[in-house]
């Protein structure tokens, strides 16, 4: 390889790409954000790429798993 001789592979999973995130020592649980690529993979160009992603917070979704992703742990 050009850069290292190990490479780390993941498994696609289809789907929509959401994250939350998490402020200080005994965590503030941030909103649900969804990731929405313009190529549809969000990969290192979309990720860089000023206009080639669009976040959108809070994330459309379930009222049946939306509890889960917002509860602190």
């Amino acid at each position: 390889m050009k850069y290292d001789d190990l490479a780390l592979v993941e498994r696609y999973i289809e789907g929509r790409e959401m994250t939350v995130g998490l402020l200080g020592d005994e965590p503030v649980v941030l909103p649900v954000l969804e990731v929405v690529a313009s190529k549809g993979l969000y990969d290192y160009e979309c990720k860089y790429t000023k206009g080639m992603t669009e976040y959108i917070v809070p994330a459309p979704s379930r009222k049946s798993w939306r509890g889960n992703c917002n509860t602190s742990p």
